[in-house]
């Protein structure tokens, strides 16, 4: 099992890398998502590599590039759970305003995985 946290403060407008997650040996992933503030989007996206790990030309490029698999608007001061119950090789998490204006307040991001 793995298990990564990480605390941001986001403000402004712009979508950000929060980290990447890339694990060889799991079977299911859970992402915990708590905002202090309000207007927060987090996206969730497959990132396909080749077998050196560099990514391709196909799923763009850069700190927020990917495919979304999950886009969540969170809620000020509640807690977001989601879950993967298969294995996902590469997959990176951003945030960015909701489009209701900057963001605020702090994000806490929990990433875990497990056999």
């Amino acid at each position: 099992m793995k298990t990564i946290t990480k605390k941001y403060s986001p403000s402004g407008t712009t979508e950000t890398k929060a980290f990447d997650l890339k694990v060889q040996q799991h079977g299911r992933q859970t992402w915990e998502f708590f905002a202090t503030g309000t207007t927060l989007r987090i996206k969730l996206k497959s990132v396909f590599t080749d077998s050196n790990g560099v990514e391709l030309a196909g799923s763009g490029s850069g700190d927020t590039a990917g495919c979304d698999i999950q886009t969540i608007d969170l809620t000020q001061n509640v807690l977001t759970i989601v879950n993967f119950d298969m294995k996902l090789g590469h997959v990176r998490c951003t945030y960015d305003d909701d489009g209701g204006g900057a963001m605020s307040g702090d994000l806490w991001i929990k990433a875990t995985t497990a056999k």
